[in-house]
Order: C-alpha cells, then sequence, then structure tokens
C-alpha cells in the first residue's frame, strides 16, 4: 500500500502484537479474555461506532493479541 493512500484511512492511535498501525476497516484477529480466564478469538473488521473503534460492538482496548490480517483501502472502493 502506497503512503498516499495509507493517509486517507482512519487510524485508531493503537498498533497490533507485530507493531503495524491498526486504521479503520482493517480485518484483524484479536483475543477477548474473560474473567474467569476463559478466553476466544475473533475476526472482524475495525468499525467507528458510538465515537470509539470496535470489533463486534466490543471497544478494541478490551482485546489482547490484536493482529492486522488485512488493510482496507478506501481508494479499492472507487
Amino acid at each position: 500500500m502506497k503512503e498516499q493512500e495509507r493517509d486517507l484511512r482512519t487510524p485508531t492511535g493503537l498498533k497490533d502484537k507485530n507493531g503495524v498501525d491498526i486504521y479503520e476497516g482493517d480485518t484483524i484477529t484479536a483475543r477477548m479474555i474473560l474473567a474467569n480466564h476463559e478466553y476466544y478469538d475473533l475476526e472482524g473488521k475495525v468499525v467507528f461506532e458510538d465515537a470509539v473503534f470496535k470489533l463486534h460492538g466490543y471497544e478494541l482496548f478490551e482485546y489482547a493479541e490484536i493482529e492486522v490480517v488485512s488493510e482496507h483501502c478506501p481508494l479499492e472502493e472507487a
């Protein structure tokens, strides 16, 4: 992805476990750890909703081990 294209995307201000910046529209995998220490893994697109970035309705900071699977580029949709 070209640097110009990356600038058109909305950054979340977070990085994944590999140091990759996370942007709105990126597909990520993430681990939700429950209070009883059980966990489950999810995959989906990052959305901006209710003034926060979310995955499946939960704010990104509630997840552990986030990893960008594929980057979303708005220019590809044009």
